[in-house]
Parts: C-alpha cells; sequence; structure tokens
C-alpha cells in the first residue's frame, strides 16, 4: 500500500576492537578471509543479510554466529565473543554513546544526520552497496482500491507529522509515503535482489 520508511543500518565493533574506522576494518577483512566473525538476529534477518551482501560486494569471507534476536547478539558484541555487527541505529545508539561500541559506518548510500561523522559503505569504495531496514503497510489482495488510496493517504499524513518525522529522523530516517503501485514495484525489486544475494551466498533460510 505504502513505504513508511528505509532505515539505516550501522557497523559497529566492540570497544576493545583494533579496528577505529572503516578503511581499516575493510583492509583486515580482505587479507585475513574467514577471521572475522559477526553476530546477527538470526538466519535471514536484516542484520544476517546486510552483511552477507557486504562479503558478496566486497568479496570478503566473515563467519556468521546467527542468534535469537538482536539484544543476545549485541551482548555478546560488547563482550567482545564476535567482532563486528551491522544492525539498527536505535539499538546500539545508547551503546556507541556510552563508548561500549565503536561505529565504524553506515549502509545507506549516503550519510545519516544522527551519526554524521560516519561514512557510508558506498562512499568508502563500494558504491554498489546499499542496505536498509525498510517498513511499509500493506493490505489484503482484492481490497477496493478506493478503500487502499483512503488508508494511504491516511498513513502518509500520520508518517509526515512532526512527532512521526522526529522519530524517523532519530532512527537516521525520513518518511516515504509513496503510492501502492511504486510500493509494489519496490518489494517486487527488493524480493529479486535479496533472493539472489541469498542464492549466491548459499544461504538455507528456515
Amino acid at each position: 500500500m505504502t513505504q513508511i520508511t528505509a532505515a539505516p543500518l550501522v557497523l559497529v565493533v566492540p570497544r576493545s576492537s583494533p579496528f577505529t574506522s572503516f578503511a581499516q576494518f575493510m583492509d583486515y577483512a580482505r587479507a585475513n578471509p574467514g577471521k572475522l566473525t559477526y553476530g546477527s538476529a538470526g538466519i535471514g534477518s536484516a542484520s544476517h543479510l546486510a552483511t552477507v551482501l557486504l562479503n558478496v560486494v566486497a568479496k570478503i569471507d566473515t563467519v556468521h554466529v546467527p542468534y535469537k534476536g538482536a539484544g543476545p547478539a549485541l551482548n555478546d558484541l560488547v563482550g567482545a565473543q564476535t567482532q563486528f555487527m551491522l544492525t539498527t541505529v536505535p539499538s546500539v545508539v545508547g551503546l556507541i554513546e556510552n563508548k561500549q561500541l565503536h561505529a565504524l559506518a553506515v549502509t545507506t548510500k549516503t550519510r545519516v544526520s544522527t551519526l554524521p561523522d560516519l561514512p557510508s559503505v558506498a562512499e568508502s569504495g563500494w558504491p554498489d552497496y546499499e542496505a536498509a531496514a525498510w517498513y511499509g503497510f500493506v493490505v489484503p489482495k482484492g481490497t477496493p482500491p478506493a478503500l487502499v488510496e483512503i488508508i494511504r493517504k491516511a498513513t502518509v499524513d500520520a508518517i509526515n507529522t512532526p512527532l512521526i518525522r522526529d522519530r524517523l529522523a532519530n532512527e537516521g530516517a525520513k518518511p516515504i509515503g509513496n503510492t501502492a503501485a511504486e510500493f509494489g514495484a519496490f518489494i517486487a525489486s527488493e524480493s529479486k535482489r535479496w533472493a539472489e544475494i541469498v542464492k549466491t551466498a548459499n544461504i538455507a533460510i528456515q
């Protein structure tokens, strides 16, 4: 029906990590295949697939450690049981501010307002890389078009209120509110893109 927003992910490492920049991290990853481990919220989660995409685009090899949710994965990352993670900005902004984690890069094409000093992966040498956690509203097939448009317009009006815009801004995101046709095309494009990545990486989604 309509896409609400697309929120960036951020690559974070433990406070004790030797990596202080994304360039340094990538130099090590390229020179040491299979030596870096990363946690995720589970197989097929945004944090997992965003890292798989990084592996494919940058031609690196990192080891996946799936968890049952982002919370346990972040706990082990803070304790340096794993070496990095790609996750949503709100889930780690407090840990970054408290210096329990160090942020290296964001996954959107451009930098985000909440972390303006962080480079994007794309600007760091991999322009084909882009990943985001996107959200939208859908309705059952066969819903009358007039009703779809009423709900879509109400959604767009809501996400453009100052309250919602501010909350999205805290995630480094902006409201989108596209048409039903545009959102449908976007979903089809994303499904195809990630299916190809999953196939390339030989991932079994459970």
